[in-house]
């Protein structure tokens, strides 16, 4: 009975407030510019061989570019001809400190419906969480 439910859930709950979103992130190497055109930013997206891309206006952050979402609607026929760039911006990811608790920032994304989070620090995007791989993290603390 040692790995009962219960005491699963009471080693996760001593263990991952020690967690943090900071040390579990996958850093971002680039950011893009609203200035830059799609195609450029599509590029610079698979050149770093990630999936998402933070994008910056006046160095502010104005959102997530997602290049599997931009791929399923073009192939789709779905990308409005008129439509910017920031039409296809994840624009309200959740956003969230490097000292974040991993637990805290999966059960927002979870709450949320969201799949990623953002990692801010002083303004600006250094990494992302996605909720999978939190999650993952979590259950390695009790298997």
């Amino acid at each position: 009975m040692e790995n009962s439910f219960f005491s699963l859930t009471q080693e996760l709950k001593a263990e991952a407030p020690r967690l943090r979103a900071g040390d579990h992130m996958k850093k971002f190497s680039v950011w893009a510019s609203c200035d830059s055109s799609l195609e450029e930013i599509v590029k610079l997206a698979e050149s770093e061989h990630g999936a998402q891309l933070p994008v910056m206006e006046d160095q502010r952050f104005v959102g997530l570019f997602n290049v599997e979402r931009y791929y399923f609607l073009k192939n789709r026929g779905l990308l409005l001809r008129d439509g910017g760039l920031k039409d296809l911006l994840v624009s309200n990811p959740i956003l969230v400190s490097p000292r974040a608790p991993l637990i805290e920032v999966c059960r927002e994304m979870s709450n949320m419906g969201h799949d990623i989070s953002v990692v801010m620090e002083r303004g600006l995007p250094i990494g992302f969480v996605g909720w999978r791989e939190g999650v993952r993290v979590l259950l390695k603390l009790v298997s």
